[in-house]
């Protein structure tokens, strides 16, 4: 878990866009029952959620999401049955619920200047998803909690 961890801040930081596969529930016999996965878009994959069909199948709707632009966070299930029954490939015969998470990276609005224009454009663009910097040596940090 450690190395999927500082893969997701190491991508973060590096402003790529990857996904991200939690297994967030599960009933019956499953591979894990806690795990985390980074899917990025060439289809290399970071970590394991249990291997096997299931990892393939959840690997190719992140995958999809990527490539479609699905920001967000998508839930599926998967039973883990033979695929004659509606199911992955797999005779585990549990069910795991698996959140797949599009990460993107975040737009950085640089504001020249501190007045109360920028005051409010920096809370709108911080609602917006932007990372915020102002640059002016008057600025007050407690002016512009939302910049980094």
């Amino acid at each position: 878990m450690r190395e999927v961890l500082q893969a997701i801040s190491r991508l973060a930081n590096e402003g790529k866009t990857f996904a991200v596969a939690t297994i967030i529930g599960h009933t019956g016999s499953v591979p894990r029952r806690v795990a985390k996965m980074i899917i990025q878009p060439d289809g290399t994959t970071i970590g394991t959620i249990g291997g096997g069909c299931v990892e393939t199948e959840v690997a190719a709707q992140a995958l999809k999401l990527l490539k479609e632009g699905e920001a967000g966070v998508h839930v599926n299930s998967y039973d883990l049955v033979e695929e004659e029954f509606d199911g992955v490939g797999m005779n585990c015969g549990g069910k795991m619920d698996v959140a797949i998470e599009v990460i993107e990276p975040s737009s950085k609005l640089v504001i020249i200047g501190s007045g109360h224009l920028t005051e409010a454009l920096s809370r709108i663009a911080k609602m917006l998803g932007f990372e915020i910097v102002v640059l002016d040596p008057m600025a007050k940090k407690e002016s512009f909690p939302e910049a980094t």
